[in-house]
């Protein structure tokens, strides 16, 4: 029966875009991991500021 064939191919497909949005799911919160921990580690970098330095320039003004 061509509707049965028609239904089969449609839950296939529709089981194929679930896999994915599985697998992107995985992903995304692997990553969320990785950058949590990487904000955890590295709290005081945050407020750096590379303009407040105190560095010299030619002109000899501190920024």
């Amino acid at each position: 029966d061509t509707r049965i064939k028609s239904i089969d191919d449609k839950l296939s497909q529709m089981i194929d875009i679930m896999n994915s949005i599985a697998v992107f799911l995985v992903e995304e919160s692997e990553i969320d991991e990785n950058l949590s921990e990487y904000d955890d580690e590295d709290d005081d970098q945050e407020n750096w500021n590379p303009y407040e330095s105190g560095t010299d320039y030619e002109d000899g003004d501190n920024y």
